[in-house]
């Protein structure tokens, strides 16, 4: 303004914005006046080029305590946007739950054990507002970080009913809430069997959700927290309490101190009992302290770990029960799961008939569920069917596991598994029996039929030995089609090895086509007395198996039947594999050269 400053009272020392005109004119007072006032941030103490205020409001850098500069530089260390936590504030239309990405590749099942061991879960986009949130807040700004060049990006928590057949039926999200695909494009296919879990995936220019295998790490490079508990029903997340030090948070785990609970046997005297004081729509571990407990329990549909101490140090003993020691009868989630946990002497099984006189299941029965079995040990436990596990219409995860001594009067010494899919990894399997009153299979497992047509059970990385003398039936046995539901059994890097009967294949028995059971990476199938392999099946990539392929009529001779047999097979194979002696699918010149290359008695 003309003719200012001209400091008119004396000791006009400071400016101001004087109206009423416009616009304003600057103007010089004194000291002490009463004036609103304008804020001016600027600083950027981390270098990156943008304002440090602005990103403490987006969530980008945190700020905890509130006070506009980012935690990271007041504490001296790195500050890597996208690596830290964002809310989605009420104030802006949100839920208040905080949000986290994770670089890190997972299976979905250990990416959920990861969020939860944290106070967390994996996130339940229930809304088309809080997918547009996570996509502008994360995915978007930070695509590079959290998805894969394939275009894969985090797991979240989205899962398939156990009984669902089509690509997008029977999806929930872990809060119990429907998939709305009006909230996010879906896009599963539901291609392969078993994809019965949801992550992100790049989609043109966007995300869309798309489904996963429970245990698999293919281009799966990340996972997304939520955080949304509540356990003091003060209206504010915990989380944010504990990040902004209201609550304490002594052990890490993302659950306040005041809030720990479900401890048995400090607080509560029984496992079911911990269970039954879980509400509904709740997630919480049950804690079981080291030490021998003899009681069976049932997870009642909850979302409910039961999780022991470690190295092995909770027992479960089924001394003198009448029931399977732990049951998921309820329609259980995918994310209930039981952990570290000894089952032990679980010989009495459960009815599935209350009028029959069947038992199944020694120290399990799962029946419509999902069950997650991680880092457990089953010994010397016993039914009718399903020495260690019965498992009927289920979706079965389990890793980490170890069957020994386990047996069955009838099928599967250690596992049955009727329509049922999953996965079964890096677990082993010694000295299981089965057929003890009858001549039975699947001394460590046997699998009758699919989930759903042509889904398919996988068993990885797991080594399968000692079934003894005198043990009728195979180590494993594949039944692919029970009343038109046909099941697939895939073994990959997994050992049959060491295993014995009286009489036929004492490794791998297979009733059903060459597809309905495939041998690949590194799986190897030796030794095994009297014949390793029994029925047909495939090899997809590398796999071995130690009996005289080119014996192609089982006769113990390769001669001019063999010839005979593989040129009226030539071309593609049938369904029972007749002329292809090398498995991979087609009759030709390959399996010429095996034939006349082994000529003569089988070694």
């Amino acid at each position: 303004q003309p003719g200012e400053p001209n400091n008119y009272f004396d000791d006009e020392r400071f400016g101001e914005l004087e109206g009423p005109g416009r616009p304003p004119f600057l103007n010089d007072v004194i000291p002490g006046g009463t004036l609103r006032h304008f804020v001016e941030w600027s600083a950027d103490c981390n270098n990156d080029g943008i304002v440090d205020y602005g990103q403490c409001r987006d969530g980008s850098l945190p700020d905890f305590n509130g006070n506009n500069i980012p935690d990271c530089c007041e504490q001296g260390t790195a500050c890597v946007v996208g690596n830290y936590p964002v809310q989605w504030r009420v104030s802006d239309g949100g839920n208040g739950h905080w949000y986290l990405g994770i670089a890190e590749s997972n299976s979905w099942i250990a990416a959920r054990e990861k969020t939860r061991a944290v106070g967390g879960d994996l996130a339940s986009v229930e809304t088309a507002a809080e997918n547009a949130f996570i996509v502008q807040a994360i995915l978007s700004p930070y695509g590079e970080l959290f998805a894969s060049g394939g275009g894969w990006g985090p797991h979240i928590g989205g899962v398939q009913s156990p009984r669902s057949e089509e690509p997008l039926g029977g999806w929930t999200w872990l809060t119990g809430v429907a998939v709305d695909c009006s909230a996010g494009l879906c896009e599963m296919e539901n291609c392969c069997g078993g994809q019965d879990r949801l992550a992100y995936a790049r989609s043109g220019a966007g995300f869309a959700f798309n489904d996963v295998a429970a245990t698999s790490t293919i281009d799966t490079p990340s996972y997304l927290i939520e955080w949304s508990a509540d356990c003091n029903n003060d209206g504010l997340v915990d989380y944010g309490q504990i990040l902004n030090g209201q609550l304490a948070d002594s052990d890490a785990n993302g659950v306040p101190d005041a809030c720990e609970g479900l401890q048995v046997p400090s607080q509560y005297p029984t496992i079911q009992a911990a269970i039954d004081a879980v509400g509904p729509r709740t997630s919480r571990i049950v804690q079981v302290a080291a030490g021998t407990y003899n009681e069976s329990f049932a997870l009642n549909g909850k979302d409910v770990t039961v999780r022991g101490a470690p190295n092995n140090a909770t027992i479960l003993d089924g001394t003198g029960l009448t029931s399977s020691i732990a049951r998921f009868t309820g329609g259980e989630p995918a994310t209930a799961s039981l952990e570290n946990l000894v089952f032990r002497s679980g010989t009495s099984g459960s009815l599935l008939n209350p009028k029959g006189n069947v038992r199944f299941g020694g120290a399990i029965l799962a029946r419509d569920a999902f069950v997650t079995l991680l880092n457990c040990r089953f010994e010397s436990c016993h039914a009718d069917f399903g020495g260690a596990a019965y498992l009927y219409y289920t979706t079965l995860n389990a890793q980490g596991c170890t069957f020994t001594n386990n047996n069955s009067s009838d099928d599967g010494g250690a596992l049955m598994c009727f329509r049922t899919n999953g996965e079964v990894s890096a677990s082993s399997f010694i000295g299981n029996r089965c057929g003890l009153q009858s001549t039975s299979s699947g001394s460590a497992i046997k699998l009758v039929g699919g989930r759903t047509a042509y889904s398919t059970f996988t068993m990885e990385g797991c080594t399968i030995t000692g079934a003894p003398t005198n043990n009728f039936g195979s180590a494993v046995q594949q039944y692919e089609d029970e009343l038109g539901v046909p099941g697939v059994l895939r073994l990959v890097d997994t050992t049959v090895t060491g295993n014995t009967v009286i009489d036929g294949a004492s490794g791998l028995r297979v009733f059903g086509g060459m597809h309905s059971c495939i041998l690949s990476d590194n799986t190897e199938i030796c030794n095994n007395t009297p014949v390793n392999v029994e029925g047909p099946y495939a090899i997809d990539g590398n796999a071995t198996v130690c009996d005289c392929n080119a014996d192609l009529n089982g006769d113990g001779r390769i001669d001019a039947i063999d010839i005979s047999t593989l040129l009226g097979n030539w071309g593609l194979t049938l369904s029972s594999g007749d002329g292809d002696a090398n498995h991979d699918g087609v009759v030709n010149a390959v399996d010429l050269t095996l034939v006349l290359n082994g000529w003569g008695l089988c070694n």
